[in-house]
């Protein structure tokens, strides 16, 4: 409920012009489930696949998130993917995608990572980061977008979705790397490079709080607290109303919903 309150509360679109859907697995928890269902039905924006959430289905996720974009939204201009730990400016984003048309050949717009070195197992490295050579021969990475957030052109996010390969996404863990690094790579995408202004770090937001109100986005690492406060400000800035009476009355009609059941 928390996002729904915050940057995707659909009372903005008219200032935002952005529509937020939620993308979730499978659960074990049957309390859990009625409650998915329940907001589903309430809501009508969360898309629930048929696999259990986790590190290694990601890349199932994403190319979920691709197949949905092509069959129900293939005539937007932008695709952002973006974690639920992610606070997003929404207006920002707005003013950034109207400057740049879609058909101006940019495909990705993200912090993106240039020279990684592929991690191999015994290196001095994280495992759970590993991949063996027999999966992916080279050394470096090409330049790929780090995972919380990013920005695909539509045309870009189609070519993905027709180019994925099935079997290569069941081995390979990391959906940044494999979507927007290897797969597009073949496509010769260019990379708009989101930079400390428009992605910066918690910590140097809390130096310079200006800083809130030309970033793109934040990684809160679930900070609930830090997030409404800082939507707060937002609106202030941008002299917008604080529209929250539509989107608590649906929270208290969830609740009821979860309870009568």
């Amino acid at each position: 409920m928390r996002i729904r309150d915050l940057w995707a509360n659909k009372l903005y679109c008219n200032e935002t012009g952005m529509l937020s859907f939620f993308l979730l697995g499978t659960t074990p928890s049957e309390s859990t489930q009625k409650r998915i269902e329940i907001e589903s039905r309430l809501f009508r924006d969360i898309i629930q696949l048929d696999f259990a959430d986790g590190y290694r289905t990601l890349p199932y996720k994403t190319l979920s998130l691709l197949h949905w974009i092509k069959t129900f939204c293939p005539t937007v201009s932008w695709v952002l993917k973006s974690d639920d730990d992610v606070f997003v400016n929404p207006f920002s984003l707005n003013h950034f995608l109207l400057k740049i048309p879609a058909d101006d050949g940019i495909d990705f717009a993200c912090f993106y990572n240039e020279n990684a070195a592929v991690c191999r197992e015994g290196e001095d490295c994280n495992p759970k980061f590993a991949v063996p050579r027999s999966l992916y021969s080279d050394d470096y990475y090409p330049p790929y977008c780090e995972g919380p957030a990013y920005i695909i052109n539509i045309t870009m996010a189609l070519q993905l979705y027709s180019r994925a390969n099935i079997t290569l996404l069941h081995q390979f863990p990391f959906e940044d790397v494999y979507f927007t690094g290897i797969l597009a790579q073949a496509l010769e995408p260019v990379y708009y490079h989101l930079d400390s202004q428009l992605f910066p770090s918690y910590m140097s937001l809390a130096r310079k709080r200006s800083r809130l109100y030309s970033s793109l986005f934040l990684h809160l690492h679930n900070s609930k607290k830090a997030s409404y406060a800082m939507w707060k400000n937002l609106l202030h800035h941008f002299k917008q109303p604080l529209l929250r009476k539509t989107s608590s009355s649906s929270a208290a009609l969830f609740e009821s919903l979860v309870n009568e059941d």
